[in-house]
Parts: C-alpha cells; structure tokens; sequence
C-alpha cells in the first residue's frame, strides 16, 4: 500500500474539514486545537466562494496522524477541495461568471502605478466591485506534491502551513442575437440569454458553424442556439460582416503578467429562416410530413418506403430542379390517399420532378358510408398551398377491386380529389388509370370515366361481381 493510499485511509478518521469565513473568532482555533487538530491548510477562493458561501476553507490535521517519509520527515498530501475523495468534507469552489484555472501557492495582486489594486476589466477593484487581478504562481500539483512537516514544532491551527489561492479567469462568451430582430436569443423559457461560455486557457477560441449532417439530413448546432421551428442560415458579426468560413475565432485576451483581460464578449447574429429543414441526399431522409426538405441531388425510392403517404404535409419541399423518382406506394384504410394523403395550405412544393411513381390504392377496404379523397397526387389540396414548377413523367394511379364494403362518398381527381390547382393541366397526360384485377371469388369492378371539362375528376362506379374464371 503506498504512502498517498495510507494517508487517505488515516483521512477518514483523523481529517476535519472547517469551513468557515475570515471574521470567525480565536475560540473556534482554541477548540480545534484542543482537539489535537494543530497543523492546518487554507484554502482561499480568491473573489470565489465555496458551496457554503465561504470565502475561506481550512483543513485541520493531527500531527501524529499524518504519515512519515523515508526522510524521518511528517508529510501531508492534499487532496483537492472539489474531488470525491474528500469525502463528507467535498466542496466545490464557485465564481459566477470565471472559471477556475487550480490551487496556486503564490498570487500577487495586480497594481496600477498609484498603487491601487486593478479588477480583471483594469478598473480600480476598490471602486467597481469587481473580481481584484491577480497573477496567480506555482500551482499545485496534488498528484506530486506534499506539505513538509516538522514534528519537533509547535503548531496552532490559527496559522496555517500551507496556503493556496484558487486561480481565476474571466469566461470569454459568445452572445446570440437573432439578425431579424436584433434581439438577444432566449431559451426555451424565455428567461435566459443564450451564450456559450468557455475557458480561455483550457478551451479553443473557435465556435464552429453549424453543418449539415449526411447521414440525417439535419443541422447540426453544437454550440449555437435552437429555435423551436426555425433553421440556421448563416451568421454574421456585429459590423453586419457575414461568417463566411467554417468557424468564428473570439477576438478575446488575456494577459498572463498583468492578469488583464479584454474583449471578453463577442455578439453574433444568426439569420433563421422558417420551418424545421432538412438538406435531402437519400429517401429514408424523407420520413416526416411536417418537415421541409431541400433536394442536393436526385432521389431514388426503388425498394424503400415512401413514408409520408396518406398523411397531411405540412412541410415544404424545394426541388431545386432534381427528380424524385422510383416510388411505390401501396395504401389502404385511409380517408385521404394520393402520393400526398392531403397538402395543407401553409405546405409549398417547388422545382422537382416526380417520375415512375405508383399510387396503388385499395379504396373498397375503406369503411362504408367513410368520405374517401383520392387523386394520384393528392388526395386534397389546400387553396392556399404553393405548388409551382413541378413535373410529372410515367405516374400511375391504380385501384383495386378487392375489399368488402365500399364507401358512398367519393371524391376522386386524376391528380387530386378535392383543390384543383392550375399547375396541374399540364401534367394531365402524365398520369394513367391502371384497374388491379382481383384473384377473390367475389370483388367489386370498377368503372371509371374521367371528366372532360378540364377539372381532371374520376367518376367511378362498381358492380358486385363473381368471378366465374
């Protein structure tokens, strides 16, 4: 067992942690000393304070306790305040708004040229009330090092053998405005600026932007902030300078000799746009109806699932010339089919092109007397939804003769049963009516005649029949 491993074992039983602040009275020293607890290590926060709202921490020790070195020579490891191995005595040292650097044996306050004690901003500390400079030396190392003590001397807990200063530096930040309104962004409470502080001594001044994830198709933020239904654009400084390259580096310093440090903030502007988006390269990416989508290249469904059938898309879709392709959606038991169930009227699908699509639907599995809206496209297509600049090439609607009930109430369209949209007169030809052939004993057959009018509707009649084959 080594001699560190000793001395922590003889911790749990000789150890007293004394917490307490500068103005405690000589009775407390007269007590602890009285107890034997004679040798003690101060431990000062420096601005901070410990959990117990304590400026100052004291540990006390009993001199025939602690453990002796090859040299004949007592010997204390320390063990610092904040670690698990301090046991019921374990406190952390806090200082809202710094962050801590270790324990220091030397510091030497920073002084302007009349004298007077400077803060951390190069203010006179006495005047502006704020966290005193001071150029911390010889830091500690409580895996090495040990307190040297002479046994033959007498000792009084009120004068400690070992002082130590908890080391501070001003935590640079990076606050978030929002560039539309030139507002701080707030947390989801809307009680909290959103900021990312970091460490200028331990931790990298660079903020990297956020990025497009290949796997997800999503954004992701790391550090910058979310806000609920909108996406990341782009950033920009405060003179209105756009962020082009992949990080934003703080211009903050810190000067080691003088213990000064400056430009300590940097405000950044993010630019949102609406909706939660998505930068599509695969089809699995395309999996929620209340997203918007982007297209980086053509999109190819053979053998995977289209997911968004017979729902209500609510996103948006931005095609950028690119084609959605290879698309087999079988469906059933629904109220709204088509490649989209419905397009609500906040939706916009724009710039893409849809080739080899087919919409199998088996409309006679619905309940009876349940409205059906069907359309190869869309089964129902709000009046305010922006659809524009989209194609169609080799879609094919199929109906089934299978099922038992059949509903009376039918709204059927080529492309869509209820929410005709101009656009669509041209991609008429595009779509064709295939009837799927039952194999039962008993099916319904379906005659279709499709309206001439211009409005594209499907008038479909069926006949209960058996198949005599």
């Amino acid at each position: 067992m080594n001699k560190k491993l000793k001395f922590l074992i003889l911790m749990v039983v000789a150890l007293i942690a004394v917490l307490f602040v500068v103005s405690c009275n000589k009775s407390h020293y007269e007590d602890v000393d009285d107890r034997g607890y004679r040798v003690s290590i101060k431990y000062d926060a420096s601005g901070g304070e410990f959990a117990t709202s304590a400026g100052i921490m004291i540990d006390s020790y009993k001199i025939d306790n602690l453990p002796t070195n090859d040299s004949g020579e007592k010997e204390i490891y320390l063990i610092d305040p904040s670690k698990e191995e301090k046991g019921e005595a374990k406190v952390v040292v806090e200082n809202p708004g710094f962050a801590f650097t270790g324990w220091y044996e030397e510091r030497k306050p920073v002084l302007n040229e009349q004298g007077q004690q400077l803060d951390v901003y190069g203010g006179i500390a006495s005047e502006t009330r704020k966290q005193p400079a001071y150029i911390y030396s010889k830091q500690w190392d409580f895996e090495n090092q040990t307190v040297l003590i002479d046994s033959s001397k007498e000792y009084t807990s009120s004068e400690p053998v070992k002082t130590l200063y908890a080391g501070w530096i001003r935590e640079f930040e990076f606050v978030f405005y929002d560039k539309a309104t030139g507002l701080p962004i707030m947390d989801n409470a809307g009680t909290e600026e959103q900021v990312h502080k970091f460490n200028p001594l331990i931790e990298t001044n660079q903020l990297n932007l956020p990025y497009w994830d290949e796997e997800t198709g999503e954004i992701k933020m790391g550090d910058w902030p979310v806000k609920e239904g909108k996406t990341f654009v782009n950033a920009y400084l405060e003179n209105g300078e756009k962020i082009t390259s992949g990080s934003v580096v703080h211009p903050g310093t810190y000067d080691p000799n003088t213990g000064i440090i400056e430009n300590t903030t940097l405000k950044l502007y993010i630019e949102y746009k609406q909706g939660n988006w998505r930068k599509v390269s695969k089809p699995e990416q395309i999996n929620n109806s209340s997203l918007c989508y982007e297209l980086s290249n053509d999109i190819d469904f053979e053998g995977k699932t289209w997911a968004i059938a017979n729902e209500e898309f609510t996103g948006k879709i931005v095609g950028n010339g690119y084609t959605i392709k290879n698309i087999v959606s079988k469906q059933t038991e629904s109220q709204y089919y088509g490649l989209f169930g419905s397009i609500s009227n906040n939706a916009s699908i724009e710039n893409v092109k849809f080739e080899n699509v087919t919409i199998s639907i088996d409309i006679l599995g619905a309940e009876k007397n349940e409205s059906i809206i069907l359309g190869a496209f869309a089964g129902e297509i709000g009046t305010d939804a922006d659809i524009k600049n989209v194609s169609l090439a080799n879609f094919k609607l199929q109906l089934s003769q299978d099922g038992s009930t059949k509903s009376n109430d039918i709204n059927a369209g080529l492309l869509c049963g209820i929410g005709y949209k101009e656009e669509f007169t041209q991609m008429l030809d595009a779509v064709t009516i295939e009837i799927i052939q039952s194999t039962n004993s008993y099916y319904y057959e379906i005659k279709y005649e499709l309206d001439t009018n211009g409005n594209d509707l499907i008038d479909l009649t069926y006949t209960f029949t058996r198949n005599t084959n």
